[in-house]
């Protein structure tokens, strides 16, 4: 058994660098690619007509270039990453949208001595579903043996975008001694991923389909990909939300609930101070569901806190780890933005002496208010994590206000592309 914890309040958080706009909504259910409509216009945000969006696709290994996630760079709407419609048997090395029959269209590449050979196309997923510890992927496919070279197809996971993990049931390579007829063939791919972690909210799945020379000599055969599907699974011993903390005078009350349990013996407070290793605090038992409360006679700076699930079987399992503030001396404390500088979204706490409204928004460097981050009531004490979103804003900083009933305070954060 594994667990997730999604932490809805404060949290020791890292933000992932998220693109994509394609994303898993619920557990169970297959999220799919199939191109229509895709006629060869290569990649942009937003995606071009006819073309890929960039923030689902990236593309590698041109001979003119790379193109990213989310880039507006208009050499990714031609050459050879814009090749246009065909149904195969062309020449020029690039991205092509390839009819593979009956209209029936797919993402496909003609390499050359100089295009994805190495290449890549690396597709995004976004997860929106909860804890996830499963994948099913699923995919086309398809070849048109019509040169006397072989190429490779191989296909690896990350979810950093940089570590990727190889799929080696899925390695293909295409036929060295070309077809006499040559004529598209479908191969059917398939594979369960168990990814040894949990996946939080918000963060990205990217697959990697690669390709290079393997033997031969000549013209490359041509290949495509169609109806890339994912499909998100949670395996969990317990999911946990809503984990949060409320610091006073007299302490700190940690607050957290369960979604599901599965053979849970019960949860072990740890806490740890200034980087120091974790202890034990103490020990609340199961109870199948619901909402579980600890308090703590007292915490200090730099505290932090997790917990440890126990399983029947004596297995164990820990949630993300909880920053907890002490209590206040200052009526407010408006914490850092972090990642600064950020990619596509980053954020930061704001904690209260007192109850009391709060308005939180951002601003460009005109003063021109770009985004509503947060508007209402936060308890004394509590540490309320507020988020804010790169998407559709220009690279460039950007100041975080925030406002209270007796207060005002103002940071500043770098967006960068």
């Amino acid at each position: 058994m594994r667990l997730s914890v999604i932490a809805t309040i404060v949290m020791l958080l890292c933000v992932p660098a998220a693109h994509a706009q394609v994303s898993w909504t619920s557990t169970g259910n297959p999220v799919a690619q199939d191109f229509t409509g895709f006629t060869g216009a290569g990649l942009s945000n937003p995606a071009p007509a006819g073309g890929l969006s960039s923030l689902e696709f990236e593309v590698q290994g041109m001979s003119e270039g790379d193109c990213f996630f989310g880039t507006t760079d208009v050499a990714c709407t031609a050459g050879d990453f814009a090749r246009g419609s065909s149904a195969g048997g062309v020449s020029s090395g690039g991205m092509y949208a390839f009819d593979i029959g009956g209209g029936n269209v797919a993402v496909g590449f003609q390499p050359a001595g100089s295009d994805f050979t190495p290449g890549y196309i690396t597709a995004a997923f976004t997860n929106s579903a909860g804890a996830i510890t499963d994948v099913d992927l699923s995919f086309d496919l398809w070849v048109l043996n019509d040169q006397g070279r072989a190429n490779s197809v191989n296909v690896s996971w990350s979810v950093d975008n940089v570590n990727f993990t190889p799929i080696a049931s899925l390695d293909y390579v295409t036929t060295e001694l070309a077809d006499a007829s040559p004529a598209w063939v479908q191969v059917a791919q398939s594979a369960s991923i168990e990814l040894g972690f949990t996946m939080q909210m918000g963060d990205v799945f990217y697959v990697r389909f690669s390709s290079d020379d393997v033997s031969g000599g000549g013209s490359r055969d041509e290949i495509a990909l169609d109806n890339i599907s994912t499909t998100p699974f949670a395996n969990l011993a317990a999911e946990v939300v809503d984990f949060g903390a409320v610091s006073n005078e007299s302490g700190v009350v940690l607050n957290w609930t369960t979604a599901s349990e599965n053979a849970v013996s019960g949860f072990e407070v740890q806490r740890a101070v200034g980087g120091g290793p974790f202890s034990a605090m103490g020990f609340v038992e199961a109870k199948g569901s619901g909402t579980y409360q600890f308090r703590s006679p007292s915490v200090d700076a730099g505290s932090v806190f997790r917990l440890r699930i126990v399983d029947v079987d004596g297995s164990e399992h820990f949630s993300n780890v909880l920053e907890v503030a002490a209590f206040l001396n200052e009526s407010f404390v408006v914490g850092p933005a972090y990642p600064n500088p950020f990619a596509t979204a980053a954020a930061f706490t704001v904690s209260v002496k007192s109850e009391q409204d709060v308005e939180v928004a951002l601003f460009d460097v005109t003063g021109r208010r770009v985004q509503d981050l947060f508007s209402g009531r936060i308890a004394a004490g509590e540490q309320r994590e507020v988020r804010m979103n790169g998407d559709g804003l220009a690279a460039g900083v950007y100041f975080y206000r925030v406002v209270g009933d007796r207060f005002q305070s103002t940071g500043r954060v770098m967006l960068t592309r």
